[in-house]
């Protein structure tokens, strides 16, 4: 299962998270070996405490957020839809142990390449992004990676293709996106 969580609290930039869901969704519809992903229901404005039940709840193959992040911090929503600063060190905790179920986290936010390299330290492939991404890009991404899963591409072979659409798309983007496992950079 592939479980979205998304995060553009009030008092942030807003993001199109819902927009974003909704093309991953379409991918994944339009793929030929579909019937092996399954996209659960969204889980918006998403708190700390909500994507650690919603993880054990579903202990998904693949977890996907999408919001905004720093160099050492992933932004969450509060119950009142403010953001929360959670830092590296906690998102460390927050992902221990999710080997034995997820194969791929995506951090589909600005700066999160540091947390994709320490969340990949145990051993399943991250996504994060080293720079600054466009909403429109991060969306792109999302759209275009869920359609290669869908073709019954691999996560590795998944995201170098994505790459190379949006280095014809995005130029500028191409090179934001990173993948990680067992903290080492993955390369083409």
């Amino acid at each position: 299962a592939i479980m979205f969580v998304a995060s553009s609290p009030r008092n942030a930039i807003q993001l199109q998270v819902g927009f974003e869901f909704d093309r991953i969704k379409v991918a994944i519809e339009g793929g030929f070996k579909r019937d092996g992903l399954q996209l659960l229901p969204p889980i918006m404005a998403v708190t700390l405490e909500k994507f650690l039940l919603e993880k054990h709840r579903y202990n998904p193959a693949i977890i996907h957020f999408s919001g905004h992040g720093t160099n050492d911090s992933l932004i969450f929503s509060t119950d009142t839809n403010d953001f929360k600063v959670v830092a590296e060190d906690v998102l460390k905790e927050v992902f221990k142990g999710i080997s034995i179920t997820t194969r791929c986290v995506v951090l589909n936010a600005c700066y999160a390449a540091n947390q994709a390299k320490a969340i990949s330290e145990q051993g399943i492939y991250v996504i994060g992004m080293n720079a600054p991404i466009e909403d429109s890009a991060a969306i792109f991404l999302s759209g275009k990676f869920y359609r290669a899963l869908s073709d019954g591409q691999s996560i590795e072979e998944a995201f170098f293709h994505t790459k190379t659409l949006l280095l014809s798309e995005f130029r500028n983007q191409s090179k934001v996106p990173e993948l990680w496992k067992n903290a080492i950079l993955q390369t083409a």
